[in-house]
């Protein structure tokens, strides 16, 4: 996740949330989040990435609640190299 969505800005947090059971890997059915430093990354990367095939999943690609940022992003964007 971290590397198609640095493009978009600074990244606060990554969570991949794997199934735990067999049911959960029956319906297979994935979920992670990544959160932005700044909203206009986050606006970005839903208008690009939603829809997409990422690693052979679709990416549905929605909003979810807000996290606490910290202070410096976890994995800053190459320098020039935002979307």
């Amino acid at each position: 996740l971290k590397v198609e969505f640095v493009k978009f800005g600074p990244i606060a947090s990554v969570k991949i949330m794997w199934p735990r059971t067999e049911e959960e890997r029956s319906r297979n059915r994935n979920c992670g989040f990544v959160a932005f430093m700044e909203r206009q990354g986050a606006v970005d990367a839903k208008n690009e990435m939603n829809g997409k095939v990422l690693n052979g999943f679709d990416l549905r690609i929605g909003w979810g609640k807000a996290v606490v940022l910290p202070a410096e992003p976890i994995y800053p964007p190459p320098s020039g190299d935002i979307a």
